[in-house]
């Protein structure tokens, strides 16, 4: 998987003189097949960086006679198959499970480096989990700045290679054979697991009778928190306050229209 830059690869069979001649560029995912040499070449103006990553082979398979076929999921796929209501749940099996010691998960682990930017730096974390026969691990990479508020305040801001891109993985293991079964971009998974777990607190906590909810914040977590308590109570209006008034109003309007609510951009935390 290519991270950042362009350039192409040429792959043969032993033997062969013609070559097969694959273009990459950021995001792009390809795999040689058994046996097939290749070599690449960078045609960007700095290094490129890629991912690369072996399940075994023929030279090197990791089971005598079945190769496991690790499934690559990307934002896409997530967004058409996960549901809410199918996070919900399956939090909710694996929060009780971990109560009763037959899941277990480690909390987020950070680790702080220098980077690019004099008013930055580079955070890179993990967190790791297992629950019903699967272990997992989450990867992010993130550049860390904090750009002043037009009210003089600060907020974090994050990203990976450039603004308003992301860099995180999910790395799925089975834990009964230890077979690698799929390496996932989170970046559906992560908002929707909050907000699941928003949902998971509401259903447990709220008035079983609440109508109505109060959000700070318009961003990415803020959508699946809504989305999350409008599964679990029968929710028919709601207020959004963020301290921008041009992305309180976006988040209120694209709301309205994915949740079939009123929701109304408000002036003030106190009045959401």
């Amino acid at each position: 998987m290519c991270v950042t830059g362009h350039g192409y690869s040429l792959l043969w069979y032993e033997g062969q003189s013609d070559f097969t001649r694959v273009d990459w560029a950021h995001g792009t995912v390809f795999a040689p097949p058994d046996m097939m040499f290749h070599q690449r070449f960078n045609a960007s103006a700095q290094p490129t960086r890629y991912l690369a990553i072996t399940c075994g082979g023929l030279r090197y398979p990791l089971l005598e006679e079945r190769r496991p076929h690790v499934l690559f999921i990307h934002n896409d796929v997530a967004h058409e198959l996960l549901t809410m209501k199918d996070c919900i749940e399956v939090q909710d099996r694996a929060f009780r499970a971990q109560a009763m010691g037959t899941a277990a998960q480690k909390p987020r682990s950070d680790i702080y480096a220098p980077c690019d930017l004099d008013d930055g730096y580079y955070r890179g974390g993990t967190v790791e989990g297992y629950s019903n026969g699967y272990f997992a691990v989450r990867i992010k990479s993130d550049i860390i700045t904090w750009p002043r508020t037009a009210d003089g305040g600060m907020s974090e801001d994050k990203h990976c290679i450039e603004p308003r891109t992301y860099c995180g993985l999910v790395i799925l293991y089975a834990t009964a054979t230890g077979e690698p079964l799929a390496l996932i971009n989170d970046g559906i998974i992560q908002h929707m697991r909050v907000g699941a777990s928003a949902a998971l607190g509401a259903s447990y906590l709220a008035r079983g009778d609440a109508k109505s909810v109060g959000i700070l914040g318009s961003g990415g977590m803020a959508r699946t928190y809504l989305e999350g308590v409008c599964s679990v109570r029968d929710i028919t209006s709601a207020r959004v306050f963020s301290p921008t008034k041009a992305n309180r109003e976006r988040f209120a309007g694209e709301m309205s229209e994915k949740l079939g609510i009123p929701v109304e951009p408000v002036n003030s935390p106190e009045e959401s």
